[in-house]
């Protein structure tokens, strides 16, 4: 039976049963009451009844949440059937899989060769640093219960503070669940990258079509796994420390003659920007979750890369360093708001809660 079916049923017979024995001065309604053969085998006072009631139903409500959660991230958890399909004997790498494509002689950014190796076997200070922190931090949050497949599954929450108490008031009604399911990994937080890729993937009202993406920031859902199968940019560039460093020309899906060259850079942005030059240039950048503080500027958003090209931007408005996105509507010169959205998942509201969705374009001036 369904968890939220059943929890239903013992919330109705809760309040069934709270309402016959409460009414023992009332014949009429005392008479309406039809009492189960368990009420009359086990009679409590109606406080007992109250907390058997107060326990059950969320318990029941957070198995059904546990449950949907579980089955949503394995059914869909696109970034496992991606890693799944690279290991395809029609993907190509470099014959040492740490070194850049296409010509397989330096480190893919991120990484670093050892003392004494020949191979990249190992990520460079500054990830290593940042990686190392954020499990440390994920840890201390989850403790010994930590999101499947997700080690560095911390956010949206602010994450920056030493004070466990302050972690708390940005759980959902997972917290009751041990924590299993990262906020970014549920649906209505999907929505921004199901919305993007969908819009990138059948372009329209002067969209341009995508041919070298660049994705800042993407956590554990990188955009290229959003784009419909149709779509075949040649390139698609993902700047992300928590994720393992990749270069692998994979086949299309629409023409197995073409590829995408995916590269996924564990580095930061701050890092990259000093690196842009040796990749290609981007048509398409996408900031989901983007953060001005720890993440890229209005200014590095602005001037980075060489016009034209599309922003797919996504932030919480009311959180205080990205106020200078709020300001980014395409008024200035050479650039053109294409699309806003405001959007509100359904968790603990914080200030990362109410977001905005926005697509600029920015063109040659």
């Amino acid at each position: 039976m369904p968890y939220f079916v059943l929890s239903y049923q013992i919330w109705y017979h809760c309040k069934l049963y709270v309402r016959c024995i409460s009414s023992t001065n009332n014949n009429r309604r005392r008479s309406e009451c039809v009492q189960p053969n368990f009420y009359s085998r086990y009679q409590p006072n109606v406080t007992s009844m109250l907390s058997i009631c107060t326990i059950a139903i969320p318990f029941l409500l957070c198995a059904s949440l546990v449950r949907t959660s579980f089955a949503s991230h394995g059914a869909e958890d696109r970034l496992k059937q991606f890693y799944h399909r690279i290991e395809k004997s029609d993907v190509k790498h470099c014959p040492d899989k740490t070194k850049l494509l296409p010509k397989c002689t330096e480190c893919i950014p991120g990484l670093q060769k050892g003392a004494g190796s020949e191979t990249c076997d190992e990520f460079m200070i500054g990830t290593k640093g940042f990686r190392k922190e954020l499990k440390r931090l994920t840890d201390a949050r989850y403790g010994d219960k930590p999101v499947a497949d997700r080690p560095f599954g911390l956010y949206p929450c602010k994450y920056l503070s030493d004070d466990l108490s302050a972690h708390s008031q940005c759980l959902p009604i997972y917290s009751l669940c041990n924590n299993v399911l990262a906020d970014l990994e549920r649906p209505d937080f999907m929505f921004r990258q199901i919305t993007f890729g969908k819009m990138m993937s059948a372009p329209s009202d002067g969209i341009p079509p995508v041919r070298n993406v660049m994705d800042i920031g993407s956590y554990y859902n990188p955009i290229n796994l959003f784009l419909s199968p149709e779509v075949c940019p040649e390139s698609v560039v993902v700047i992300e420390p928590i994720l393992d460093a990749l270069s692998a020309h994979v086949p299309c899906a629409s023409d197995s003659t073409k590829h995408t060259h995916i590269m996924i850079l564990p580095v930061t942005f701050h890092y990259f920007v000093h690196i842009a030059a040796s990749f290609p240039k981007p048509d398409t950048v996408v900031c989901i979750g983007c953060d001005a503080h720890y993440g890229p500027s209005r200014k590095m958003l602005e001037t980075t890369f060489p016009r034209p090209y599309t922003l797919y931007l996504e932030y919480p408005s009311d959180y205080e360093p990205d106020a200078v996105f709020e300001a980014m509507n395409g008024e200035e010169k050479g650039e053109k708001l294409l699309f806003k959205h405001m959007i509100q998942p359904n968790t603990t509201e914080t200030q990362y809660t109410k977001r905005v969705m926005k697509i600029i374009q920015f063109s040659e001036v």
